[in-house]
Protein backbone atom coordinates (compact mmCIF):
# COMPACT_ATOMS: atom_id res chain seq x y z
CA UNK A 1 0.00 0.00 0.00
CA UNK A 2 1.16 3.39 -0.89
CA UNK A 3 0.53 6.42 1.38
CA UNK A 4 -0.37 10.23 0.04
CA UNK A 5 -0.46 13.02 1.98
CA UNK A 6 -1.88 16.39 1.24
CA UNK A 7 -0.64 19.62 2.05
CA UNK A 8 -2.40 21.29 5.36
CA UNK A 9 -5.42 23.43 5.34
CA UNK A 10 -3.85 27.21 5.14
CA UNK A 11 -3.94 29.63 8.21
CA UNK A 12 -1.85 31.63 9.78
CA UNK A 13 -0.54 29.17 12.66
CA UNK A 14 -0.23 26.22 9.84
CA UNK A 15 3.22 25.93 9.10
CA UNK A 16 4.26 24.35 5.38
CA UNK A 17 7.53 23.22 4.49
CA UNK A 18 8.57 21.59 1.45
CA UNK A 19 11.59 20.97 -0.81
CA UNK A 20 12.17 21.38 -4.76
CA UNK A 21 14.72 20.59 -6.39
CA UNK A 22 15.31 19.84 -10.04
CA UNK A 23 18.07 17.59 -11.14
CA UNK A 24 19.18 14.32 -9.33
CA UNK A 25 23.27 14.47 -10.77
CA UNK A 26 25.30 12.32 -13.06
CA UNK A 27 28.24 12.16 -11.70
CA UNK A 28 28.94 9.33 -9.53
CA UNK A 29 27.70 6.33 -6.57
CA UNK A 30 29.45 8.30 -4.00
CA UNK A 31 27.64 11.57 -5.15
CA UNK A 32 25.19 12.97 -7.13
CA UNK A 33 21.69 11.15 -7.17
CA UNK A 34 22.40 8.76 -4.43
CA UNK A 35 23.51 12.16 -2.36
CA UNK A 36 20.02 13.75 -3.43
CA UNK A 37 17.86 11.14 -2.23
CA UNK A 38 19.80 11.12 1.30
CA UNK A 39 19.57 14.62 1.85
CA UNK A 40 15.74 14.80 0.94
CA UNK A 41 15.00 11.40 2.92
CA UNK A 42 16.86 12.88 5.85
CA UNK A 43 15.01 16.83 6.06
CA UNK A 44 11.70 14.58 5.74
CA UNK A 45 12.60 12.26 8.45
CA UNK A 46 13.87 15.58 10.60
CA UNK A 47 10.37 17.36 9.87
CA UNK A 48 11.73 19.86 7.98
CA UNK A 49 9.58 19.28 4.51
CA UNK A 50 6.10 17.47 4.55
CA UNK A 51 6.14 17.61 0.66
CA UNK A 52 8.82 17.63 -2.18
CA UNK A 53 8.44 18.15 -5.60
CA UNK A 54 10.94 17.30 -8.13
CA UNK A 55 10.76 19.18 -11.10
CA UNK A 56 12.94 17.14 -13.95
CA UNK A 57 15.96 15.28 -15.10
CA UNK A 58 15.39 12.32 -12.52
CA UNK A 59 16.20 9.84 -15.71
CA UNK A 60 19.96 10.49 -15.13
CA UNK A 61 19.68 8.92 -12.15
CA UNK A 62 19.52 5.33 -13.56
CA UNK A 63 20.94 2.89 -11.24
CA UNK A 64 20.39 4.63 -8.04
CA UNK A 65 18.30 2.72 -5.44
CA UNK A 66 17.70 5.52 -2.55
Amino acid sequence: MRKFKTSPLPGPEVAFKFITYGDMGVLSPATGAYDIAKYVLREIKKGNATQVFHIGDISYAMGYVS
